[in-house]
């Protein structure tokens, strides 16, 4: 992004909206970063500003940053792919209003966020972009828009910058697309708002990672999204990463919760030794041994399902999730004799 910014002119009449994904409990200084190497005004989005050419707004932690004629917003809407802000509520809102008017440019990235929003700007006549996965850091990102839809542009970084000084100067016949009036965006609605909307493509077996609420399916191919009554949205790639970390999360805590059992296991053994209880000695060892065995064998459940890479469908993350359920499955036969 900074060298993105660094090519672009001082009177580049079109205002630039940037999206990155950051920690919500992080200061973000990229305007400040950014600023140092261009002559535009940078600055963080605020919400109800007006939009002005010559600007950079970018998004600030743990918010969507979604655009309404001739002004942006900040929302605390449901997290999509994962995130907030994600990239994908800005480029539908901006194409809703905007249509033609829009260039949407996906830079280096992880998973797809973006993608199915970069088809939005698409269908509304908007021009798509993406960096040379050649060149790019993380080049999933712009893979992912490529093999979903044809890309008007595929070019490194300061080739992008030169095309966009020269799009923007270009006159739109009619003068552009500007709805006055659009459809209020998932990202902008409220918790009653979302619970009382009419869900729409099939309920499946799978849970949400974020809420642990059931996912319906719509869409097909690229366009296929996941989303459970309360807003939570997902690509397929961005699912089957959050139900893996869900998983390796779940697991993390069975490993933590073994060792401890192994420690106070040992602790015990060591007390009862001290006190000549040959028979408590023998019991607690044995427990120690036991529970040593555990977390060898959930370490290496762990550590062999980490690359895991199926689906996110009922049978994605069949693997690791059948090992944890057989392994919790001994540790509760284990219980009564203990």
């Amino acid at each position: 992004m900074r060298e993105l910014a660094r090519h672009l002119p001082g009177d580049l009449s079109a205002a630039v909206f940037v999206t990155i994904h950051f920690p919500a409990s992080q200061v973000s200084y990229l305007p400040q970063v950014l600023a140092r190497v261009t002559r535009l005004t940078v600055q963080h989005a605020i919400s109800g500003g007006r939009i002005e050419s010559g600007h950079i707004y970018v998004a600030p932690p743990n918010h969507h940053l979604v655009l309404h004629p001739g002004s942006m917003a900040l929302t605390h809407g449901p997290h999509e792919n994962g995130v907030r802000p994600a990239i994908d509520p800005m480029f539908r809102t901006a194409a809703s209003v905007y249509g033609n008017r829009v260039v949407g440019v996906l830079l280096s990235g992880c998973l797809d966020d973006g993608t199915q929003g970069l088809l939005h700007v698409r269908e509304r006549g908007g021009t798509t972009m993406v960096q040379d996965p050649a060149e790019a850091l993380f080049d999933e990102m712009p893979r992912s828009a490529m093999e979903v839809m044809p890309i008007d542009h595929v070019l490194p970084i300061a080739k992008l910058a030169g095309l966009l000084e020269r799009l923007s100067g270009e006159e739109i016949p009619g003068g552009g697309t500007v709805i006055e009036q659009r459809n209020i965006d998932i990202s902008e609605m409220e918790e009653p708002e979302l619970r009382d909307r009419p869900m729409t493509g099939v309920l499946t077996a799978l849970s949400c990672p974020h809420c642990s609420g059931s996912l319906w399916e719509s869409g097909e191919g690229g366009r296929k999204r996941y989303e459970c009554r309360v807003g939570h949205g997902y690509s397929p790639k961005s699912l089957n990463e959050e139900q893996m970390r869900t998983l390796e999360s779940h697991a993390w805590t069975l490993l933590r919760a073994v060792e401890e059992r192994r420690d106070l296991s040992e602790r015990l053994m060591r007390q009862s030794r001290k006190q000549g209880l040959h028979r408590a000695t023998a019991h607690y060892r044995r427990q120690t041994a036991l529970n040593l065995q555990r977390a060898r064998m959930l370490g290496e459940i762990i550590g062999g399902n980490r690359e895991l890479a199926a689906g996110p469908d009922e049978k994605g993350d069949a693997s690791l999730r059948e090992e944890i359920r057989r392994f919790e499955e001994r540790l509760e036969q284990d219980s009564p004799s203990q």
